[in-house]
């Protein structure tokens, strides 16, 4: 979980929750024990476990006395305060990761933390036997892929050839001479493979009016099978359908989109539980994990938000429409993922 929303006002819990009045009391409860304004952090994916922050330990038997909830469980903890959160141990892992092939390059092994991963990564792709290695860090480039429409395909990325992106998700590269590793690291129970903004496309005028002019935003829902009543419905009102099986939706079209979405040609690693899960993405394996054998919309009863869950044999991935700037209207799709087959072929 990534309890990463730290409301400083009642207001802001009002715009980002529909059901809200319960954490609203909360809210209070822990404010009338302590100055601070922000001691709650929730994980919108998740509002019914709510972390307090641990400076109302001391208050936090009282606070469960006087919040009679049966449908929120409450627990301290400080969420993404202070560089603990999900994001922040993300970019740890990085640095960690990174020092870990250094210190493995310059055979300094008692400060490497991942030594079984390292030393099996260096195995099996063959590094012991390239001269001149060179490993840079590429955390902090964050090359946009934005949203591209061409013969009614959706399409993510700007470059020529959209799949073979390694180096675009890269946040560690391994040279030597012309030979490149590209790794792109994911942390936590739920990974993100893309995050791309739709404001262009899903314009809240639009919205407000239950009406989609925009031809690429059309395109979009048409593509997924998303009913744009339903759709419009669900961020003006923020109450939806619940789930609907798909039966017109254009698979594949969707699975160029997700294909440009993943990416090939680079090294997915995933840490869980302090194990690194190490996954080549080959075209041959990214053509296998980018179809689609089941789909469903899930139009939320509660929140802003559309999630598209797809499925197949390899992946599951929820393709999320979502605000996420504290306002009404889509922002952003995002798509997370959960790998049922951990090896590339």
């Amino acid at each position: 979980m990534a309890y990463n929303f730290i409301p400083n006002s009642e207001k802001e819990i009002k715009n980002e929750i529909l059901n809200n009045n319960e954490i609203i009391e909360l809210y209070r409860i822990c404010c009338f024990y302590s100055k601070t304004t922000d001691p709650l952090a929730i994980d919108l994916k998740n509002i019914t476990s709510i972390k307090i922050t641990r400076l109302l330990t001391d208050k936090f038997k009282n606070i469960i006395s006087d919040f009679k909830s049966k449908n929120i469980k409450i627990k301290l903890g400080n969420g993404s305060r202070g560089n603990t959160g999900a994001n922040n141990l993300g970019l740890k892992f990085e640095k960690d990761l990174y020092n870990d092939f250094l210190n493995y390059l310059e055979q300094d092994y008692k400060n490497v933390i991942y030594k079984d991963f390292i030393h099996s990564f260096y195995v099996e792709n063959k590094l012991f036997n390239l001269p001149n290695i060179n490993i840079t860090l590429d955390a902090c480039k964050n090359t946009k892929r934005p949203l591209q429409f061409k013969n009614n395909y959706i399409y993510i990325g700007n470059e020529e050839k959209l799949e073979d992106i390694g180096k675009s998700l890269s946040d560690i590269t391994i040279s030597s001479g012309t030979t490149y590793q590209y790794l792109s690291l994911k942390y936590g129970n739920t990974a993100t493979l893309f995050n791309i903004g739709c404001k262009k496309i899903f314009k809240s005028d639009e919205i407000s009016n239950n009406y989609i002019v925009n031809k690429e935003g059309k395109l979009f829902l048409d593509i997924f099978g998303i009913s744009e009543n339903l759709f419009c419905n669900q961020f003006n009102t923020l109450s939806g359908n619940g789930e609907i099986k798909i039966n017109h939706s254009d698979n594949t079209k969707i699975q160029t989109f997700l294909k440009t979405g993943i990416g090939c040609n680079y090294h997915l690693l995933h840490l869980n539980n302090n194990i690194i899960n190490s996954t080549y993405i080959t075209k041959k394996y990214l053509n296998e994990i980018s179809k689609v054998n089941d789909i469903k919309i899930i139009y939320p009863k509660y929140g802003k938000k559309i999630n598209i869950h797809i499925l197949n044999k390899y992946i599951k991935i929820n393709v999320n429409i979502r605000n996420k700037s504290g306002g009404l209207f889509p922002t952003h799709i995002m798509g997370d993922y959960k790998l049922l087959h951990s090896k590339g072929e």
